[in-house]
């Protein structure tokens, strides 16, 4: 696997070369070229990489770009509630294709529409909120109190890693805001729990200080 990895980092630094090419014309007298094996020239040019320093470096790149990712990963920014409101969303959704079992079985045709609070259900109430928000993070902390496994904190922009070794409970992150946008949420801080076959969402507008 490391192997692969860094010959996918050759690779890459290969392709603007290759991108940026263009034919020149014939000049001079021409030669046939020789094939060459493409796992010989990658290792050549591995160890040419490694012999200057350029190896190390990009490993180092992917080894702080990974950690960054970790500790920002790529949110949604919504604004701060100004009003509160609730409202429901259903979350029933229409098959496109037939929904088969391990074993070839149609569960559901193609159009079916299933509502997943039918099989399931959503037991612990979600926080979302923005952990860059000094005002959310303050009110989802006092919020959550002594017993925060009540609620599953949900962040949509900020550090979660930061928040965890501040608070010392867990907390999850919405990456590109995909759940939060799922359920119609456009303001902040919000809960969402069950009711019946429904989810409610409470937006919450903090008190102004």
């Amino acid at each position: 696997m490391k192997r692969l990895a860094v010959m996918f980092v050759v690779l890459v630094m290969l392709i603007p070369a290759a991108a940026v090419a263009e034919d020149l014309g014939v000049v001079g007298k021409t030669f046939e070229i020789a094939e060459t094996d493409l796992v010989e020239h990658i290792q050549a040019q591995l160890r040419a990489m490694e012999a200057d320093g350029r190896l190390a470096e990009q490993q180092r790149l992917m080894r702080e770009r990974a950690l960054a990712s970790a500790r920002r990963p790529p949110g949604r920014t919504l604004p701060r509630a100004t009003e509160s409101r609730f409202f429901h969303v259903d979350p029933s959704v229409t098959t496109e294709y037939d929904v088969v079992d391990h074993v070839g079985n149609v569960i559901y045709t193609a159009g079916t529409t299933v509502n997943p609070l039918e099989y399931t259900s959503l037991s612990t109430p979600i926080v979302f909120f923005d952990g860059d928000d000094e005002k959310q993070a303050t009110w989802v902390r006092a919020f959550l109190g002594d017993t925060p496994d009540r609620y599953v904190p949900l962040l949509t922009n900020g550090s979660a890693i930061e928040l965890m070794q501040a608070w010392n409970i867990r907390l999850y992150f919405d990456q590109h805001g995909r759940y939060s946008e799922q359920l119609g949420i456009t303001a902040l801080p919000a809960i969402v729990r069950q009711e019946g076959l429904l989810l409610r969402v409470d937006v919450i507008a903090l008190e102004k200080s």
